[in-house]
C-alpha cells in the first residue's frame, strides 16, 4: 500500500467543498488562473487580485496589422512603376513614406508586446 503513488488532484476554485478527486485551490493557483473568487472561504490577497487582471496583449492582431501595412506598401511600389506623371509619382511616394512610417512605429510596438508577454 505504501508503494502508491499519490495522484495529483485538480484544484477546486468554488466555495463548497470540492467533490472527490479535487482539492481546494490556494490562492496564487487561482490568482494563476484568473479564477479568484471574492465569496469563498478565504478573502484573497490584493496583489493577487491585481495580478489577475494583468492580461496579455494580442500580438496576433498586431501582426495582422503589420502584413497588411506591407502589402500597402507593396501596392504603392507596383502603381510607382505605372505611374507615368510626376505628380502622381510624387503622390505616391509621400503616402509610400507616411505608410513607412507607421509600419516602423507598429513593428516597435509589436517588439515591445512581445517583450512583455514574455516577461509575464
Amino acid at each position: 500500500m505504501a508503494d502508491k503513488k499519490k495522484e495529483k488532484r485538480k484544484p477546486y476554485f468554488k466555495a463548497n467543498e470540492p467533490p472527490e478527486g479535487f482539492k481546494e485551490a490556494s490562492m496564487k493557483e487561482a490568482a494563476d488562473e484568473h479564477k479568484i473568487l471574492l465569496w469563498g472561504k478565504k478573502k484573497a490577497d490584493p496583489v493577487l487580485i491585481q495580478s489577475q487582471f494583468k492580461t496579455k496583449i494580442n500580438t496576433g492582431a498586431m501582426m495582422i496589422k503589420i502584413a497588411s501595412l506591407r502589402g500597402k506598401m507593396g501596392k504603392i511600389k507596383k502603381d510607382l512603376l505605372i505611374a507615368k506623371t510626376d505628380v502622381v509619382k510624387n503622390k505616391l511616394i509621400d503616402e509610400h513614406n507616411i505608410l513607412l512610417i507607421e509600419l516602423k512605429k507598429k513593428v516597435s510596438d509589436y517588439e515591445k508586446a512581445k517583450a512583455k508577454n514574455e516577461q509575464k
